[in-house]
Formats: C-alpha cells, structure tokens, sequence
C-alpha cells in the first residue's frame, strides 16, 4: 500500500512538471471555444490533459480560476506584442499596422480569447476576470493614445478628432472585425455538425 502510494505521488510529480500555466489555459479555452463554458470544469481539462484532477488544482480550483488563467495568458501575449512593436522603432503608421496585424493573428491562432473575452463580459461572479480584461483594454488604450500621438506630432496622422476619440474609432472597428469572425466561426460549425446530424439520419434510415 506504502509503494502504491509513492508511485501515485511519483506520477503526480511528473505531470506536473509537465503542466503550464499556459498549457492550461489553451487547453481550456479550447473546451470553451469548442463546446462552450457549460462543459468547462477541472475534471474535464484534466481529461483534456491526461493528468489528475489535483495536478490541476495546484493552478486553478474552479471555472473562475480558469477564465482568469486565461486572460492572464492574454494580457501577457498582448504585452509580449507591445514590447516587440516598440523595440522596432518603426514609424507611427507602420507600428500601428504591426500591432494590430499581429493582434489580429494572436486572435486568429487563439480564437478562444475572443469566446472568453465576451463570455467574461457577459458574466457576473468573476471580478478578478473583469478586472483582468480591463486592465488589458486599458493598457491598449494607452499605448494606441501614445501611438497617435506621436504620429500627430510627426504630421502622418492629420485626423481632427483627438486621439481618444480615435482610439475608440479603430478599437471598435477590431472588435467589429473580430466579432464577426467569431460568428462566421461558429456558423461554420454549427453547418457541419448539421450536415453530421444529416448524414447520421439518412444512414439510419437506409438501415431501417
């Protein structure tokens, strides 16, 4: 019974050096984006990891705990991306087509941050998560403010509009973009699991 014990507390080790926060994360929002936040628990991520329900614990004891993971995993890629744009040293216009082209490809890649991101929106309960998502917007708020700012004092953006304003301007339009591309995701799946159920039918059907 000892040895038993041991090699249970061995494997655990093991998976656990194996887990990541980020490995989480992506994992769960996989199930979100997949099978939507209702089928999200930390036994099914540890099913979707192949590991214990208590290795997963060690990082998140609960569905808020996940959501929260995840932005983090966001807010730290979207940070990632602002030190890259800024080390480049490129022109106002052409740093501003950089982050938002690679934004754009973080979200494309990860199409879960965009399911969590309004799922977190929608939710009460998860204040941690609320304050996490806007801290991120914040922050993007500041750096597109700086951005315009200086392309106004270089004379490459001439817009009359100040800078917030045209902050909430391109902002929105991202967010219209991205929306949409959620929703043409989704429509895309929902046809396939139709032309699934279809094909189930008609095989049942020739079957009778």
């Amino acid at each position: 019974m000892m040895v038993d014990n041991q090699w249970i507390l061995i494997n655990r080790e093991i998976a656990m050096k194996k887990l990541t926060e980020k490995k989480i994360a992506e994992s769960a929002g996989k199930i979100i984006y997949q099978s939507g936040l209702d089928n999200l628990s930390v036994d099914g991520l540890a099913g979707e990891l192949r590991t214990d329900k208590q290795s997963v614990e060690v990082f998140c004891k609960n569905r808020n705990d996940i959501l929260v993971l995840i932005l983090v995993g966001l807010e730290n890629e979207i940070s990632r991306l602002f030190g890259k744009s800024k080390s480049r040293r490129l022109p106002p216009e052409k740093e501003l087509n950089f982050i938002f082209k690679n934004v754009y490809q973080l979200f494309n890649r990860k199409p879960f941050y965009t399911t969590v991101i309004f799922l977190v929106e929608s939710l009460e309960g998860n204040p941690t998560a609320k304050q996490i998502l806007t801290g991120i917007k914040m922050n993007a708020r500041i750096y597109l403010i700086r951005l315009i700012n200086r392309g106004k004092k270089d004379k490459v953006f001439t817009s009359s509009m100040k800078s917030g304003s045209l902050v909430n301007v391109i902002l929105g339009s991202f967010r219209l973009l991205i929306n949409q591309e959620l929703i043409a995701d989704i429509m895309a799946r929902e046809i396939e699991e139709y032309k699934t159920l279809k094909d189930l039918s008609q095989k049942q059907i020739i079957n009778i």
